[in-house]
Parts: C-alpha cells; structure tokens; sequence
C-alpha cells in the first residue's frame, strides 16, 4: 500500500471542509439561527454521518479525497465496509477531545495513520491514477516530492 501523504490527506479535509462551509452559508439564511444550535444537534450529526461515515464506509472516500486521489481502507486494502463507522466516530472524538493530537499524529506515524485510524483500523492510500493528473494534484505530487 502506498500511504497518502499528510499534505494530501490535509488537501482533502480542506475541500471537504469548504464543501460544508458552502452548505452552511447556503443554509444558513433559512435556519433560523438553529444550525449549530442544541436544538440541531441532531442534523449536525446527521449531516457529519452523511457527508463522511457514509461515503468513507460505501465507497472508501468523500468528495475530498475523491479530488486528492486518496481512499480509506481497511488492512486488506478493501473499502471498510459499514463495521468500521463506530469506530471511526469513537476514533474522531478521541483524537479531537485531546486538542487535534489525535490528527497530528499522522505527521509521525509511518504508515500516516492518525489516531482514528488506528482505532478504525484503516488506513488512507494514494489511488491509482486512471488519467494525468489535475493542475492541483501536480502542486501537491511537487510538494511531495521536495519532502
């Protein structure tokens, strides 16, 4: 397995962060000032089970990771599968409770693996390329490579 890179995994969070920042000002107008409120916990759990667990557990990415050129896999190199969903929300919350360290860990780790993968027991790989790479994919191959 080819591990992505912290930088690549770091690209993909910020598209997939931008992408939830869009919904939010899109939605935010007809909220009523209810979307991070303790009445919309629920949809905000429900949009973070959708736009991550779902997709990751279906089909090994989100729309990030589907433009970065990475996939979430188990220790056999298969999509996780919908067991690994407990664990990664288990995974993300511990690694977000103890300030991000559970993320930055990736940057030390051999395999690039943060705190919830290893509780997933996944780990995040470079997809083989099926065509050239886009604009942006060759900054972040250049970066990689510098390193």
């Amino acid at each position: 397995m080819n591990f992505a890179s912290p930088i690549r995994r770091l690209y993909a969070w910020i598209i997939d962060a931008g992408l939830l920042l869009l919904a939010v000002f899109i939605t935010a107008p007809i909220s009523n000032g209810l979307l991070f409120s303790k009445d919309a916990a629920f949809a905000d759990i429900a949009i973070f089970v959708v736009y991550f667990l779902i997709p990751t557990a279906l089909r090994g990415k989100t729309i990030g990771k589907w433009v970065a050129g990475i996939s979430v896999v188990d220790a056999e190199g298969k999509i996780p599968g919908p067991v690994a969903i407990p664990r990664e929300i288990v995974g993300k919350f511990v690694s977000y409770a103890v300030l991000g360290i559970g993320f930055i860990w990736i940057i030390f780790d051999k395999k690039n693996q943060s705190w919830h993968d290893k509780i997933a027991g996944t780990y995040v790989i470079e997809d083989e390329p099926k065509s050239k790479p886009s604009f942006l994919r060759k900054i972040i191959q250049s970066k990689e490579n510098k390193n």
